[in-house]
């Protein structure tokens, strides 16, 4: 885990919709999207908050969306945690910066130089890069843009590593937190 010295005061559009659209989407080099997020933690309870994911039943994950080029990468964790599970903080430290790979449909000549070619039968390219942040939480919402869309849970790091086990990454970025130590 990565400490941050100094976090500016980002500007974070806490709007009371989430926002929709790929057109301000920042991109890295190799044309990945790039991503924030957070790991919410309670600071009270030492427990941290999951989301449910939208496109995968039973599946929990942290809040995390599109960077948009009209604010900053920290800002933009923070926005998509206030519209993803309805919760405002202080960001304390980075955890760290995660590739994530999709698999090229059947007869796609969609060429990456991002690919994963270790296996041919299962050809990979980089789909995104996500940045997330620890998050020290100060408010809890009763309503949120996407309240419901989703479902959020506090739970223990023993409770979490239980329920995460679709998405390696958020294992990882798990294992990084604080309350992890």
């Amino acid at each position: 885990m990565t400490q941050i010295d100094t976090i500016p005061k980002d500007i974070v559009d806490y709007a009371s919709e989430a926002r929709s659209g790929r057109e301000k989407q920042v991109y890295n080099d190799v044309g990945a999207r790039e991503v924030a997020g957070c790991v919410p933690i309670d600071p009270k309870t030492g427990k941290v908050l999951l989301i449910s994911c939208r496109k995968k039943p039973n599946c929990w994950i942290f809040p995390k969306g599109g960077w948009e080029n009209d604010e900053t990468v920290t800002s933009a964790a923070m926005r998509e945690t206030w519209e993803e599970a309805g919760v405002k903080g202080e960001i304390v430290s980075m955890i760290g910066k995660f590739k994530q790979y999709k698999k090229f449909k059947k007869n796609t000549c969609k060429k990456n130089p991002s690919i994963d070619e270790t296996n041919e039968n299962e050809r990979k390219y980089l789909h995104s890069e996500v940045l997330l942040y620890e998050m020290k939480v100060t408010e809890i919402a009763d309503d949120w843009p996407e309240k419901n869309e989703r479902e959020r849970c506090w739970v223990s790091y023993d409770e979490a590593k239980n329920l995460i086990k679709k998405t390696a990454y958020v294992d990882e970025a798990l294992d990084r937190s604080s309350i992890a130590h």
